[in-house]
């Protein structure tokens, strides 16, 4: 959990899953951690994994776009995971957001 006072904590990570038309599986999860960045391990009970595509949104955490620099945080494509049968191994970075899509 992350947080200043006790009973405003929340959690660290967030996630949202949906499959499209196509049978594409997209998981997009948030580390809101300003540290500590998470070891993930997807398991997809009723699918071999043959693809997987990913993004990041990731940069130090008080980067921002501006009208000078407007691409100071920006999605870049992720490949740093691992497939193994059903399932997608990596690792999140503190402060990002990270879409993965499994075929």
């Amino acid at each position: 959990e992350v947080g200043v006072e006790k009973e405003y904590m929340v959690p660290k990570l967030h996630e949202s899953v949906s499959k499209d038309k196509d049978g594409w599986i997209t998981v997009t999860l948030s580390n809101l951690s300003t540290e500590d960045a998470e070891e993930m391990d997807m398991i997809f009970s009723d699918l071999l994994v043959k693809e997987v595509k990913g993004e990041i949104l990731s940069a130090k955490m008080q980067s921002y776009n501006s009208f000078d620099a407007p691409e100071t945080v920006k999605k870049q494509n992720f490949d740093q995971f691992t497939v193994k049968d059903n399932r997608v191994l990596f690792t999140i970075p503190a402060h990002s957001v990270m879409q993965i899509r499994v075929k």
